[in-house]
């Protein structure tokens, strides 16, 4: 671990557990995953060092209350001149972004449910199981529901939009037709 240096990430317990399945424990970043690449962007060099909270709130609901041991090539900061910091903000954009994947893995893992036709609760259990999150402990099984359902309707509202600006593509016998009125 000596070519690399920590960096503490406050998120959900949940987070942290989908994180660290994708990743490995501990959590190491690098330039040939998307999410290394996303967090080296967000790096700042601060003019002065500030004291984080131990608990950093987003809105009443949004806590990330658990520390996350990340880790970043040292290459980084000799090569690159990135930062080796990030600000309030900037954790509370990665901790969006991290969110968004969970609930895009989580969404497609009940997608691939309903085509074959699996119960809803078996897929997110095991989706849960995957993921080493514990059901009730890092986040509850309503939260997971809700979670699923928010980003269902929201891709589906995305695809009437598309929809409504590109008409589906025409047949042979309707460009047919529409050659010869014009």
């Amino acid at each position: 671990m000596e070519s690399y240096y920590p960096l503490i990430i406050p998120t959900k317990p949940y987070i942290k557990q989908y994180l660290q399945a994708l990743y490995g424990n501990p959590v190491i970043f690098n330039s040939s995953n998307s999410l290394g690449i996303i967090l080296v962007a967000l790096l700042e060099r601060p003019f002065k060092s500030h004291k984080r909270k131990d608990i950093l709130s987003f809105r009443v609901f949004d806590k990330f209350d658990t520390p996350m041991h990340t880790y970043l090539p040292k290459s980084w900061l000799k090569n690159y001149k990135y930062g080796h910091t990030l600000s309030d903000q900037n954790i509370i954009a990665l901790n969006k972004f991290f969110e968004n994947q969970f609930e895009e893995d989580l969404y497609k893992a009940c997608e691939l449910a309903r085509i074959y036709k699996v119960e809803l609760k078996k897929a997110m259990e095991e989706f849960c199981w995957r993921h080493c999150i514990e059901i009730e402990e890092h986040i509850s099984f309503e939260a997971l529901k809700k979670k699923e359902y928010r980003f269902r309707i929201e891709q589906e509202k995305q695809k009437q939009k598309t929809l409504q600006k590109h008409p589906p593509p025409l047949s042979r016998q309707n460009f047919t037709l529409l050659r010869k009125i014009s």
